[in-house]
């Protein structure tokens, strides 16, 4: 997943360059535009391929998840409003994707995943409680 920025941009009046030095919130910036493009292999997302998922549940920690085994939740991460994170269900079975913390997908506590089917989901907001609130986008 894109990470978000670590500080906010530096005013103005700073500098990014002191004594010869770059300062932090420069390496920040360059960190984040190299991130952005895809770093040192040239691709912008990740893939989690061949995921089971326990009994337990398993948090999603990818920008694309292929779920192959599952006995429980996969459990989405702790999105902030305007990231995405995908699901393809592979399982044989209907997979149950939760949302982080007390969030909500699509106004509910979970999203039953058929088998064979992916899905997008979304965060556009944050609740009251600060759990992030999905909305899901149907692929096939």
């Amino acid at each position: 997943m894109i990470p978000l920025y670590p500080t906010q941009q530096q005013p103005q009046t700073e500098p990014l360059i002191a004594g010869g030095t770059a300062v932090q919130a420069f390496y920040y910036f360059l960190r984040a535009l190299f991130l952005r493009t895809g770093g040192a292999s040239g691709v912008p997302n990740t893939i989690g391929a061949g995921l089971t998922v326990p009994a337990s549940g398993l948090p999603l920690s990818n920008d694309f998840n292929a779920v192959t085994s599952a006995a429980g939740n996969a459990i989405l991460a702790n999105l902030q409003p305007g990231q995405s994170q995908g699901v393809l269900n592979l399982s044989g079975g209907v997979l149950t994707v939760a949302p982080f913390g007390s969030g909500q997908i699509d106004g509910g506590a979970s999203y039953a995943l058929a088998n064979g089917k992916s899905q997008v989901f979304t965060c556009y907001q944050l609740l009251g409680n600060g759990s992030p609130s999905y909305r899901s986008l149907q692929l096939g």
